[in-house]
Protein backbone atom coordinates (compact mmCIF):
# COMPACT_ATOMS: atom_id res chain seq x y z
CA UNK A 1 0.00 0.00 0.00
CA UNK A 2 1.26 3.47 -0.83
CA UNK A 3 2.58 5.22 2.26
CA UNK A 4 0.10 7.72 3.63
CA UNK A 5 -2.87 6.08 1.95
CA UNK A 6 -5.70 4.36 3.76
CA UNK A 7 -6.57 0.79 2.95
CA UNK A 8 -9.00 0.85 0.02
CA UNK A 9 -12.57 1.03 1.29
CA UNK A 10 -15.34 -0.29 -0.91
CA UNK A 11 -16.66 2.52 -3.08
CA UNK A 12 -20.24 1.41 -2.32
CA UNK A 13 -21.03 0.32 1.19
CA UNK A 14 -23.26 0.53 4.23
CA UNK A 15 -22.24 2.31 7.42
CA UNK A 16 -23.17 2.32 11.08
CA UNK A 17 -21.86 4.99 13.45
CA UNK A 18 -21.64 4.87 17.23
CA UNK A 19 -20.57 7.37 19.91
CA UNK A 20 -18.73 5.71 22.81
CA UNK A 21 -16.92 6.76 25.99
CA UNK A 22 -13.34 5.97 26.98
CA UNK A 23 -14.25 2.85 28.97
CA UNK A 24 -16.00 1.38 25.93
CA UNK A 25 -13.10 2.46 23.72
CA UNK A 26 -10.58 0.54 25.85
CA UNK A 27 -12.75 -2.58 25.79
CA UNK A 28 -13.07 -2.38 22.01
CA UNK A 29 -9.33 -1.84 21.62
CA UNK A 30 -8.67 -5.01 23.61
CA UNK A 31 -10.85 -6.93 21.14
CA UNK A 32 -9.18 -5.39 18.08
CA UNK A 33 -5.61 -5.70 19.39
CA UNK A 34 -5.87 -9.34 20.46
CA UNK A 35 -3.06 -11.07 18.49
CA UNK A 36 -5.12 -14.26 18.42
CA UNK A 37 -8.29 -12.47 17.38
CA UNK A 38 -10.03 -12.04 14.03
CA UNK A 39 -8.93 -8.41 13.50
CA UNK A 40 -5.73 -6.79 12.36
CA UNK A 41 -4.60 -3.18 12.27
CA UNK A 42 -5.12 -1.31 9.04
CA UNK A 43 -2.88 1.77 9.00
CA UNK A 44 -1.35 3.64 6.05
CA UNK A 45 2.13 3.21 7.49
CA UNK A 46 3.02 -0.17 8.99
CA UNK A 47 5.39 1.60 11.40
CA UNK A 48 2.59 3.79 12.76
CA UNK A 49 -0.04 2.94 15.35
CA UNK A 50 -2.29 5.85 14.38
CA UNK A 51 -3.43 7.85 11.40
CA UNK A 52 -3.71 11.63 11.66
CA UNK A 53 -6.27 12.94 9.18
CA UNK A 54 -7.12 16.42 7.98
CA UNK A 55 -10.20 17.16 5.88
CA UNK A 56 -11.04 20.39 4.08
CA UNK A 57 -14.80 20.46 3.34
CA UNK A 58 -16.16 22.44 0.41
CA UNK A 59 -19.69 23.79 0.19
CA UNK A 60 -21.79 26.29 -1.74
CA UNK A 61 -22.56 29.83 -0.56
CA UNK A 62 -25.91 28.65 0.85
CA UNK A 63 -24.27 25.55 2.41
CA UNK A 64 -26.21 23.08 0.29
CA UNK A 65 -24.24 20.02 1.46
CA UNK A 66 -24.62 21.01 5.09
CA UNK A 67 -28.38 21.52 4.85
CA UNK A 68 -28.97 18.29 2.93
CA UNK A 69 -27.09 16.36 5.60
CA UNK A 70 -28.50 18.24 8.60
CA UNK A 71 -32.06 17.53 7.44
CA UNK A 72 -31.31 13.85 6.68
CA UNK A 73 -31.98 14.15 2.96
CA UNK A 74 -31.54 10.74 1.30
CA UNK A 75 -29.64 12.32 -1.61
CA UNK A 76 -27.05 14.15 0.47
CA UNK A 77 -23.40 14.48 -0.50
CA UNK A 78 -20.14 16.01 0.73
CA UNK A 79 -17.03 17.17 -1.11
CA UNK A 80 -13.76 17.16 0.82
CA UNK A 81 -10.01 17.17 0.35
CA UNK A 82 -8.28 14.70 2.69
CA UNK A 83 -4.64 14.51 3.70
CA UNK A 84 -2.65 12.20 5.99
CA UNK A 85 0.23 13.12 8.26
CA UNK A 86 2.23 10.21 6.83
CA UNK A 87 2.32 11.83 3.41
CA UNK A 88 2.89 15.56 3.05
CA UNK A 89 2.88 15.61 -0.77
CA UNK A 90 -0.50 14.10 -1.63
CA UNK A 91 -4.14 14.91 -1.00
CA UNK A 92 -7.26 12.91 -1.82
CA UNK A 93 -10.17 14.64 -3.50
CA UNK A 94 -13.34 12.87 -2.43
CA UNK A 95 -17.04 13.08 -3.00
CA UNK A 96 -19.13 11.06 -0.57
CA UNK A 97 -22.81 10.60 -1.29
CA UNK A 98 -25.71 8.70 0.22
CA UNK A 99 -28.69 7.32 -1.60
CA UNK A 100 -31.29 4.72 -0.58
CA UNK A 101 -29.35 3.84 2.57
CA UNK A 102 -26.10 3.17 0.71
CA UNK A 103 -22.94 5.26 0.93
CA UNK A 104 -20.79 5.81 -2.15
CA UNK A 105 -17.31 7.28 -1.89
CA UNK A 106 -15.30 8.19 -4.97
CA UNK A 107 -11.87 9.71 -4.74
CA UNK A 108 -8.75 10.52 -6.69
CA UNK A 109 -5.19 11.19 -5.61
CA UNK A 110 -3.81 14.66 -6.27
CA UNK A 111 -0.52 16.40 -5.59
CA UNK A 112 -0.67 19.38 -3.26
CA UNK A 113 1.43 21.45 -5.66
CA UNK A 114 -1.39 21.14 -8.24
CA UNK A 115 -4.12 22.42 -5.94
CA UNK A 116 -3.79 26.19 -6.33
CA UNK A 117 -4.01 26.08 -10.11
CA UNK A 118 -6.84 23.55 -10.01
CA UNK A 119 -8.83 25.74 -7.63
CA UNK A 120 -8.11 28.84 -9.73
CA UNK A 121 -8.92 27.63 -13.23
CA UNK A 122 -9.45 23.87 -13.15
CA UNK A 123 -6.16 23.00 -14.84
CA UNK A 124 -3.87 20.13 -13.84
CA UNK A 125 -1.17 17.95 -15.48
CA UNK A 126 -3.44 15.28 -16.98
CA UNK A 127 -0.76 12.71 -17.83
CA UNK A 128 0.81 12.88 -14.35
CA UNK A 129 -2.63 12.77 -12.76
CA UNK A 130 -3.65 9.64 -14.66
CA UNK A 131 -0.35 7.97 -13.73
CA UNK A 132 -0.86 8.83 -10.07
CA UNK A 133 -4.32 7.21 -10.22
CA UNK A 134 -3.22 4.11 -12.11
CA UNK A 135 -5.41 1.93 -9.87
CA UNK A 136 -8.40 3.28 -11.85
CA UNK A 137 -9.16 3.39 -15.57
CA UNK A 138 -8.10 6.86 -16.82
CA UNK A 139 -11.64 7.66 -17.95
CA UNK A 140 -12.94 6.99 -14.42
CA UNK A 141 -10.38 9.13 -12.56
CA UNK A 142 -10.85 11.98 -15.05
CA UNK A 143 -14.62 11.70 -14.70
CA UNK A 144 -14.39 12.04 -10.90
CA UNK A 145 -12.10 15.03 -11.17
CA UNK A 146 -14.37 16.68 -13.73
CA UNK A 147 -17.35 16.37 -11.38
CA UNK A 148 -15.35 18.00 -8.59
CA UNK A 149 -14.19 20.76 -10.91
CA UNK A 150 -17.83 21.42 -11.80
CA UNK A 151 -18.67 21.88 -8.12
CA UNK A 152 -15.84 24.38 -7.70
CA UNK A 153 -16.01 26.37 -10.91
CA UNK A 154 -19.66 26.12 -11.95
CA UNK A 155 -21.46 25.78 -8.61
CA UNK A 156 -19.05 27.95 -6.63
CA UNK A 157 -18.15 25.41 -3.92
CA UNK A 158 -15.45 26.83 -1.63
CA UNK A 159 -13.50 25.60 1.42
CA UNK A 160 -15.64 26.21 4.50
CA UNK A 161 -14.34 23.92 7.27
CA UNK A 162 -11.14 22.19 8.32
CA UNK A 163 -11.32 19.10 10.55
CA UNK A 164 -8.47 17.21 12.21
CA UNK A 165 -8.62 13.98 14.16
CA UNK A 166 -6.77 10.81 15.06
CA UNK A 167 -7.92 7.48 13.65
CA UNK A 168 -7.49 3.84 14.63
CA UNK A 169 -8.41 1.42 11.84
CA UNK A 170 -9.02 -2.33 11.73
CA UNK A 171 -10.13 -4.97 9.29
CA UNK A 172 -10.80 -8.69 9.42
CA UNK A 173 -7.87 -11.01 8.85
CA UNK A 174 -9.75 -13.34 6.51
CA UNK A 175 -12.38 -11.15 4.87
CA UNK A 176 -12.32 -7.83 3.05
CA UNK A 177 -15.96 -6.87 3.49
CA UNK A 178 -15.68 -5.04 6.83
CA UNK A 179 -13.57 -2.12 8.03
CA UNK A 180 -13.90 -0.48 11.44
CA UNK A 181 -12.49 2.92 12.39
CA UNK A 182 -12.33 4.78 15.69
CA UNK A 183 -11.82 8.55 15.64
CA UNK A 184 -10.81 10.77 18.56
CA UNK A 185 -9.47 14.26 19.31
CA UNK A 186 -11.72 16.09 16.87
CA UNK A 187 -10.77 19.68 16.09
CA UNK A 188 -12.52 22.15 13.79
CA UNK A 189 -11.74 25.51 12.21
CA UNK A 190 -14.00 27.61 10.00
CA UNK A 191 -12.46 28.73 6.70
CA UNK A 192 -15.07 31.37 5.92
CA UNK A 193 -16.74 34.20 7.79
CA UNK A 194 -19.95 33.81 5.80
CA UNK A 195 -21.82 30.86 7.32
CA UNK A 196 -25.48 30.98 6.31
CA UNK A 197 -26.81 28.23 8.56
CA UNK A 198 -30.60 27.92 8.44
CA UNK A 199 -31.05 24.53 10.13
CA UNK A 200 -29.44 23.57 13.48
CA UNK A 201 -27.51 20.32 13.75
CA UNK A 202 -28.86 18.32 16.66
CA UNK A 203 -26.35 15.46 17.01
CA UNK A 204 -23.44 16.10 19.33
CA UNK A 205 -20.29 14.57 20.77
CA UNK A 206 -18.34 15.37 23.94
CA UNK A 207 -14.57 16.04 23.90
CA UNK A 208 -13.81 12.74 25.69
CA UNK A 209 -15.97 10.59 23.40
CA UNK A 210 -15.04 8.54 20.34
CA UNK A 211 -16.70 7.89 16.98
CA UNK A 212 -16.85 4.27 15.83
CA UNK A 213 -17.72 3.59 12.19
CA UNK A 214 -18.49 0.09 10.94
CA UNK A 215 -18.25 -0.01 7.14
CA UNK A 216 -19.58 -3.14 5.44
CA UNK A 217 -21.03 -4.48 2.21
CA UNK A 218 -24.11 -6.36 3.39
CA UNK A 219 -26.02 -7.06 6.60
CA UNK A 220 -24.70 -10.62 6.55
CA UNK A 221 -21.18 -9.26 7.07
CA UNK A 222 -22.14 -8.02 10.53
CA UNK A 223 -22.71 -11.63 11.59
CA UNK A 224 -18.93 -12.09 11.32
CA UNK A 225 -18.32 -9.65 14.19
CA UNK A 226 -20.91 -10.49 16.90
CA UNK A 227 -18.46 -9.62 19.71
CA UNK A 228 -18.31 -6.05 18.36
CA UNK A 229 -21.95 -5.51 17.38
CA UNK A 230 -23.25 -6.89 20.69
CA UNK A 231 -20.97 -4.52 22.57
CA UNK A 232 -21.85 -1.34 20.68
CA UNK A 233 -24.95 0.65 21.57
CA UNK A 234 -27.64 2.01 19.27
CA UNK A 235 -26.29 3.48 15.98
CA UNK A 236 -26.40 7.25 15.73
CA UNK A 237 -26.58 9.64 12.80
CA UNK A 238 -23.49 11.80 13.08
CA UNK A 239 -21.59 13.97 10.62
CA UNK A 240 -18.23 15.48 11.57
CA UNK A 241 -18.79 18.12 8.92
CA UNK A 242 -22.24 19.17 10.16
CA UNK A 243 -21.25 19.07 13.83
CA UNK A 244 -18.09 21.09 13.22
CA UNK A 245 -19.72 23.63 10.93
CA UNK A 246 -22.69 24.25 13.20
CA UNK A 247 -20.48 24.72 16.23
CA UNK A 248 -18.24 27.12 14.31
CA UNK A 249 -21.38 28.99 13.27
CA UNK A 250 -22.48 29.27 16.90
CA UNK A 251 -19.06 30.61 17.88
CA UNK A 252 -19.10 33.15 15.05
CA UNK A 253 -22.61 34.25 15.99
CA UNK A 254 -21.56 34.90 19.58
CA UNK A 255 -18.37 36.66 18.44
CA UNK A 256 -18.91 38.01 14.90
CA UNK A 257 -15.90 38.23 12.60
CA UNK A 258 -15.21 41.62 11.12
CA UNK A 259 -13.14 40.71 8.09
CA UNK A 260 -14.01 38.69 5.02
CA UNK A 261 -12.06 35.75 3.64
CA UNK A 262 -11.35 35.65 -0.07
CA UNK A 263 -10.47 32.66 -2.23
CA UNK A 264 -6.78 33.58 -2.47
CA UNK A 265 -6.49 33.60 1.32
CA UNK A 266 -8.31 30.26 1.54
CA UNK A 267 -6.00 28.61 -0.97
CA UNK A 268 -2.87 29.71 0.86
CA UNK A 269 -4.33 28.80 4.24
CA UNK A 270 -5.50 25.29 3.33
CA UNK A 271 -3.05 24.05 0.72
Amino acid sequence: MEKGKESPTFSKRKEKKFIIDREAFLKLKSIFDDPQGIFKKDYPDKNSDLTHIENIYFDSSNLKSYHLSATGDESRFKFRVRSYSQNEDLVYLEIKSRNDGQTTKERVVFRKIWMEEFLTNGSFPEESFVLLNSDKPPIKSLEILKSLSTLIHDLNFRPVLRTNYTRYAYKLRKFKSIRITIDKNLNFASLTNDLKVEVPYESTILPDQYIVEVKYLSDEDLLRIPQVMEFLTTPKRFSKYCFGLYNEYLKRRSSPATESTDMKTLKSATF
